[in-house]
């Protein structure tokens, strides 16, 4: 992984399997570290990662895989441990994008579970 080095090791995981679900589902994720955009719309995990943690708290928008329309955001707030995961949101105009969300957040919600030893 090449977050960056200051980041909380069960941070980086859970959000690895987050990158690594919407990655595998064909999407694109936009990064917004706080300030500003850091990355445009990527399918890199490398360049997210690297984005991932600048400030204390990012944004991932997600977009299709053309990165012309964005269905939803995940906020992420550093700091929180297993909690990095604060929020997240979707484009209500998208038919079926609550879901889509909601399913692409699910694997990260249950990398986290696994780490404070939850069963699934």
């Amino acid at each position: 992984m090449s977050y960056p080095a200051h980041m909380n090791p069960t941070e980086a995981k859970i959000i690895n399997q987050l990158i690594t679900t919407i990655l595998d589902a064909g999407h694109l994720i936009r990064v917004f570290d706080g300030e500003e955009y850091a990355s445009d719309w990527t399918g890199d995990r490398a360049e997210i990662q690297k984005q991932t943690a600048a400030t204390d708290y990012t944004v991932f928008q997600v977009a299709d895989a053309a990165g012309r329309e964005r269905i939803g955001t995940i906020t992420l707030i550093h700091g929180n441990g297993t909690d990095v995961i604060s929020d997240w949101s979707w484009k209500q105009s998208i038919e079926g994008s609550e879901a889509l969300m909601d399913a692409l957040v699910k694997p990260a919600g249950k990398c986290a579970d696994k780490l404070n030893g939850y069963r699934s």
